[in-house]
Parts: C-alpha cells; sequence; structure tokens
C-alpha cells in the first residue's frame, strides 16, 4: 500500500519551482536574464527571433563589455555581423548617437561556438550584477 500525494499538489509543487526559476534577474527592451539561462531578444535577422543561451552549471560561457574589450565602432554594429566574430542583436542607439548616450554591449562568448553574441542593455549598473 502506497500513500500518494494527489496530482494537484505535485503539479503546484512544480509549478511553484518553476516559478522559481522563472525569475528574470535583469529585464529590457534587448535582453532578459535568468539564473540558469540568457535570452537576447530579436537577435536572428531578418525574422527577429529571440536567442537563448545556457549560462548554467555546465555551460561554459564567457562574458565582456564591448569597453572591456576596446571596440571600436568598426568591432560594433547596429544588427549583424561586425568585422570580428560578433553577431550583434539589434540596437541603434549601439552606434548611430544622436546626442544621447550610447548603450552598453556585452558580448557573450559560448565555448565550442565560432560566433560571439553581442547585445545591449539599458542599465549596465543592474545588468552587470
Amino acid at each position: 500500500f502506497e500513500i500518494r500525494e494527489p496530482k494537484s499538489i505535485r503539479n503546484a509543487q512544480m509549478a511553484d519551482t518553476s516559478m522559481v526559476e522563472s525569475v528574470a534577474l535583469y529585464q529590457d527592451k534587448f535582453v532578459d536574464i535568468f539564473a540558469d539561462h540568457i535570452t537576447i531578444k530579436s537577435y536572428y535577422f531578418p525574422f527577429c527571433n529571440d536567442k537563448r543561451i545556457e549560462i548554467g552549471n555546465d555551460a561554459q560561457v564567457s562574458f565582456a563589455t564591448d569597453q572591456e574589450l576596446n571596440f571600436t565602432k568598426l568591432d560594433r554594429k547596429a544588427w549583424g555581423m561586425a568585422l570580428n566574430n560578433v553577431w550583434w542583436a539589434p540596437d541603434m542607439m549601439r552606434e548611430f548617437i544622436f546626442g544621447g548616450p550610447r548603450h552598453l554591449g556585452i558580448v557573450i562568448s559560448v565555448a565550442g561556438e565560432r560566433f560571439r553574441k553581442g547585445f545591449s542593455v539599458e542599465d549596465s549598473d543592474a545588468a552587470l550584477k
């Protein structure tokens, strides 16, 4: 004889766990950062599909800002492949500054992948925590 929890309780417990895991650590119009993955919004040209990158315990991922990498205008692009191996998600304010502040670019390198991924953040202090 085995005592089982009602299905509704198990589902509620699983839902609570997934709710905790799905809370974004940082979110803006360019990116959603979670504890286990990053979703770069509108990454793929020309269809604007999102790109999900796993950053959990087993993932071999490194991050750097475009400032830390000493990127120039030739190393960044508003959308697509720059003159280096970084594919940039769209952000016209990353390059075309009309009196406003330039958004900080973040570059992700994933072990085993040839191209790095670049995206902007609206609040650099909050995103880099």
